[in-house]
């Protein structure tokens, strides 16, 4: 049975915020969305015309009728309309808090739209005041944050999306003391509704058991996402893209099972990523083995498409007791509990992953062909490398080619493992391996031979061969 998040929210018509961004932001992490109206709203992707707040007696009609069928796991509360339906709210939480005393309730004190306009009528503050205390955690921007002042009973997290700079930093306090910083690359343009997907992503992740501080990790990562493939439905804020439509993942499951998955990338092989999930930034010796992590890659996938391939493949892996790496999507590690994940360059990333999995995964680092991200990539707590790409690739286009040259030198300074990437084949992978490669990224070499099996073991006498070099001193 799906977690039930209990919504009081507004209803947009234009589709970016409000519950019908609640809708899909809880469904997309695998929970269920119970949405109550609250306000009727007139806006568009950018301004916000008019609010008419629902009757209060009819928000409680809705909301008990939910109540008294559904096991209500988590609350998200958006715009409450007015004062008296924010009361009604708060007398909801309580009877609801009599039944279950931990029952994670997630406001967003939306005081007013992007543009400034009012979305509650009378003052928003006083709409908002009663549910403070009842809360869980708070999300406030910077703005709202400062409007509503210190409130030291309740858990924060204070979203930096209307500052400057290259970055956006979201700050979590729990009683007054902040316990997490967390930085994310800033995107450009404006959004419908960034506010609204964060608060529903971590209710629905709250309603399935996640600590807090996973969930937030999870939410955030989410939430950038969206954000990052949000599209235009106008001129103006964009629409973050929490879901993708029922026709691209038909699309896509009409493909061919390999070109699907787009290969999953086999690693051969380093000892400790081979057998277990390895601490960060450690290089333990051990003996040789012929199978490393397989990597779970799939750049066009929706989401739905993705986390059924990796459950899928996360399965398969278990089975056989070999890793799991997801590449990219940290959201998609954290949730189906994967052995860990692979980012690109940048030691924000990085940290952001080896905060929301902890120092027992693995977190892989693309560091191309530059000694300076590698650096960085260690001091960020990667478990391992990666370099490239050395040869062209038939699945990956690279504007650039990698010294072999940068493996003997990073072999000096660092104590990650290696990887190399790009076009890997038996034969061609035979110089990095001699230059001190740990491992072989393969693709297309493993998985579109007719026989991956025997391919896999070509790549594994590479490393014999030069383990018996090593230990001759050759």
């Amino acid at each position: 049975m799906a977690p039930a998040v209990l919504v009081f929210a507004g209803l947009d018509p234009g589709g970016g915020a409000g519950s019908a961004a609640d809708i899909l932001a809880i469904a997309a992490q695998g929970a269920h969305a119970l949405p109550v109206a609250t306000a009727l709203t007139v806006q568009d992707n950018n301004r916000v015309h008019a609010v008419r707040p629902v009757e209060t007696e009819f928000v409680l009609h809705q909301a008990q009728a939910l109540i008294d069928t559904c096991a209500i796991r988590a609350v998200k509360i958006g715009i409450p309309g007015n004062r008296a339906n924010a009361l009604a709210i708060a007398g909801l939480l309580r009877s609801l808090r009599k039944r279950d005393p931990k029952l994670p309730v997630v406001l967003d004190p939306v005081l007013a739209s992007g543009h400034g306009d009012a979305l509650a009528s009378g003052d928003p503050l006083d709409a908002v005041a009663e549910l403070l205390a009842l809360a869980t955690i708070v999300l406030p921007n910077e703005p709202e944050a400062c409007a509503i002042g210190a409130f030291p009973g309740a858990q924060w997290l204070v979203t930096g999306g209307h500052g400057d700079g290259q970055f956006v930093t979201n700050r979590w306090y729990a009683n007054g003391q902040l316990e997490q910083r967390w930085r994310w690359p800033r995107l450009p343009g404006a959004y419908h509704g960034s506010g609204c997907t964060l608060a529903a992503a971590l209710a629905a992740r709250l309603a399935l058991g996640e600590s807090m501080f996973e969930a937030l990790g999870a939410a955030q990562s989410y939430c950038h996402e969206a954000l990052a493939q949000a599209f235009a439905i106008a001129p103006g804020q964009r629409i973050p893209r929490r879901f993708y439509s029922a026709q691209a993942r038909t699309a896509c499951r009409r493909c061919p099972p390999h070109e699907r998955i787009q290969y999953a990338r086999l690693v051969s092989r380093h000892p400790e990523l081979g057998r277990h999930r390895p601490a960060a930034g450690r290089h333990r010796s051990g003996p040789a083995r012929r199978r490393g992590p397989v990597q779970y890659r799939h750049k066009e996938a929706g989401a739905a498409l993705r986390l059924e391939q990796a459950t899928a493949l996360l399965a398969l892996c278990r089975r056989h007791k070999r890793p799991l790496v997801v590449n990219d999507h940290l959201d998609l590690c954290m949730r189906i509990d994967a052995d860990g994940v692979h980012l690109g360059g940048g030691d924000t990333a990085l940290q952001q992953a080896r905060w929301g999995l902890g120092r027992d995964k693995i977190v892989g680092a693309s560091c191309y062909g530059e000694l300076a991200l590698a650096r960085a990539a260690q001091a960020a707590g990667a478990s391992y490398a990666a370099f490239g790409g050395f040869y062209p690739s038939p699945v990956k286009q690279y504007d650039f080619v990698t010294a072999p040259s940068i493996l003997a030198a990073a072999r000096a300074e660092l104590e990650l493992p290696l990887v190399v990437i790009g076009g890997m084949t038996p034969s061609n992978a035979a110089p990095p391996v001699a230059q001190g490669a740990h491992m072989v990224a393969a693709i297309t070499s493993v998985y579109g031979e007719a026989d991956p099996e025997s391919a896999a073991r070509r790549f594994a006498t590479l490393f014999e061969g030069a383990a018996a070099a090593h230990a001759q001193g050759v």
